[in-house]
């Protein structure tokens, strides 16, 4: 077979889709069922990331799961359908769980601010000094050292012998 033929034919496969078929052979094909575009397994991994994080959009699944965009609109029609997503989305297209894994697992930013100024007046109780009795305390409590080099002596007067 020599190039020239060759290329003929590649690009007479190509043409082929582009030719009009008659209208007799469109009839008699058959319906072709459409396999849903995601797994059962990719199904249960979706469910549990939407529960996670409390939200479904097409762009979450489509990263987390590694999915094209068409899968991934499937697979939220299918959540959707099988109320682990509310239908009503919000004005940027999210939709949230009807059953969240982990209620109140994300603090809004008033519970920071509140928790936030709790652990500082913990911290400034603690580190605010006590009234000054204290420190009489302290030097009652103190050792006495003064005839600390007595004992010292006393300890080092240790016969020392030798090894037979």
């Amino acid at each position: 077979m020599d190039r020239r033929h060759f290329l003929k034919s590649i690009g007479a496969t190509a043409l082929i889709p582009a030719i009009p078929a008659p209208a007799g052979a469109l009839a008699q094909s058959a319906p072709v069922a459409v396999a849903p575009a995601f797994s059962a397994h990719t199904y249960q991994w979706a469910e549990m990331i939407v529960r996670a994080h409390n939200k479904c959009n097409l762009g979450l699944l489509q990263r987390s799961l590694r999915i094209d965009a068409t899968a991934a609109t499937a697979l939220k029609e299918t959540l959707i359908k099988n109320g682990i997503v509310a239908a009503q989305a919000n004005a940027y297209g999210i939709h949230t769980a009807t059953k969240p894994l982990y209620e109140g697992a994300f603090m809004s930013v008033s519970d920071v601010v509140e928790k936030t100024t709790d652990v500082a007046e913990k911290i400034s109780e603690l580190l605010e000094p006590e009234d000054q009795g204290s420190d009489t305390e302290f030097e009652r409590n103190e050792p006495d050292i003064s005839n600390i080099d007595e004992e010292l002596e006393s300890e080092t007067d240790l016969e020392i012998r030798p090894c037979a």
